[in-house]
């Protein structure tokens, strides 16, 4: 009988346990502090591996934080156990992954799965997802074969002292330097090279549009509207025209935008004294992320661009590239390389033009060389963070973090395998259902032992870097 009541106060304990971490995980999602919610939920999947909301909350805590390689799994097991909800974020996952097919069934999964539960404006918006997944997927056959020069990781504020445009062909300010009236922190004017008249974007009931003005002698002319023909309704801004006066690149949140701002071309026509309709410029410029901020010097064959994809809110990168003078597609039959030359996770590296670092000015983390853009640093402590095997001070810190990466690595290829194989299962017939299934859970366990190598190797990382700097700073 002792035996049986100690198994049930320990039962109760345990449950009580599990229900206080729970109530921690969940206020750590609502107060926005994601890493640390996964890490609670990940300590409850520990216990109950298959327990399907659980593995949908982690997967949510994954996706707010962008990580959407990892949270990719999750949703697709929590959908298979009827968690219908994962439909919808499983969409939004391969979408923002660039599985735009597996992002359209998975939202029609979601309609199918709701019905009569979903009210009109749900409706409207995943028959808006299924949309861009359509977009997306055109643009992703049409992949631009583009060299990159450079590409740096800028402050959102700052991002413009990342361009190195001859001021010959113009130059690019924001416009409250111009007028201090400006509503918009984040409103752009371009200046022709010659001063004598500026495109520039201003807020006006609450949305950006774009405006042109003369120069006078007294000063600037009184603004008036740039294009009808470029005007959505929706925010347009970061505006380019380039020396021939006809060419105008600009960045809109309406048109055929795929993520928030793409990147569009218009041309002016003489014969209707208008623009032409906006051309959106495709991959890899756009992206599901906002993308933004075209120039090109074709003198020197030099061009730029920012998107903030895989990047913190305060954060972009401006990549550097060569222009094509003749649009290039990407040929290949390779569908994960051209997802990652699409993403600009791969791609040509040119050579650097002579001068080209006299030509950018101001403080900026250079992240030439690494075909991810995502990269991101290595926190030791709250002063210091590393993004290379070069920075450290303690060599035997630099290699664990050197096996760390290859760990990290070799996670990713284990999760795309997993990825495939999930949305395999969706698809297989009863005869083979039962052998992927099988292949799904020896995946699931060969990423479980890898999570658990990788957060060992990079405690052991900051303990050893720590106690080196420790040193260091008593040698000084």
């Amino acid at each position: 009988m002792w035996r049986f009541l100690l198994f049930v106060v320990m039962s109760l304990s345990t449950v009580a346990l599990c229900g206080q971490s729970l109530s921690r995980a969940e206020g750590l999602f609502n107060r926005g502090d994601y890493d640390s919610a996964y890490i609670e939920y990940s300590k409850l999947l520990e216990a109950k591996p298959k327990d399907a909301l659980l593995q949908y909350k982690a997967a949510r805590t994954l996706f707010e934080s962008g990580r959407y390689d990892e949270a990719l799994p999750y949703f697709a097991f929590a959908a298979e156990k009827k968690v219908y909800s994962a439909y919808r974020y499983l969409g939004e996952t391969c979408f923002r992954l660039y599985r735009f097919g597996d992002a359209q069934d998975a939202y029609r999964t979601y309609i199918g799965k709701r019905g009569e539960k979903m009210d009109s404006a749900e409706v409207a918006a995943v028959e808006a997802a299924i949309a861009k997944a359509k977009l997306g997927a055109s643009m992703l056959n049409r992949v631009e074969d583009i060299a990159i020069i450079d590409s740096a990781r800028v402050g959102k504020r700052e991002f413009l002292s990342a361009y190195g445009l001859d001021r010959d062909f113009g130059s690019i300010r924001y416009t409250r330097e111009i007028f201090p009236g400006e509503k918009s922190a984040d409103a752009v004017a371009f200046v022709s090279g010659r001063e004598d008249r500026m495109v520039f974007s201003s807020m006006e009931d609450s949305v950006l549009n774009l405006k042109i003005s003369y120069q006078l002698i007294d000063g600037w002319s009184r603004p008036g509207s740039f294009a009808p023909e470029l005007t959505t309704g929706d925010d347009e801004n970061y505006p380019f025209v380039l020396p021939d006066g006809v060419t105008v690149y600009f960045a809109s949140k309406g048109f055929n935008s795929l993520g928030g701002y793409d990147i569009f071309m218009s041309r002016y026509n003489s014969a209707t004294d208008g623009y032409t309709l906006p051309q959106n410029i495709g991959m890899p410029f756009n992206s599901p992320a906002n993308d933004y901020m075209m120039v090109i010097d074709e003198q020197n064959r030099i061009g730029w661009f920012a998107t903030d994809r895989g990047q913190k809110e305060d954060s972009v990168v401006v990549y550097c590239f060569v222009p094509n003078v003749v649009r290039t597609l990407l040929q290949t039959t390779d569908t994960a390389y051209l997802r990652d030359a699409a993403r600009l996770k791969a791609y040509r590296k040119a050579d650097t033009p002579v001068g080209y670092a006299d030509r950018t000015k101001g403080e900026r983390q250079s992240t030439a060389g690494h075909a991810d853009s995502d990269i991101e640093a290595f926190v030791i402590n709250d002063d210091v963070a590393y993004y290379g095997v070069e920075d450290f001070v303690s060599d035997a810190a630099g290699k664990l973090f050197a096996s760390m990466r290859a760990k990290e690595r070799e996670l990713d290829d284990v999760q795309r395998a997993l990825d495939d194989k999930r949305c395999e299962y969706m698809h297989v017939g009863k005869d083979d259902a039962a052998r992927t299934a099988r292949e799904i859970i020896a995946l699931e366990a060969e990423i479980n032992g890898l999570q658990l190598e990788i957060k060992a190797l990079a405690n052991e990382v900051r303990s050893v870097e720590l106690e080196a700097l420790t040193v260091a700073g008593k040698q000084q």
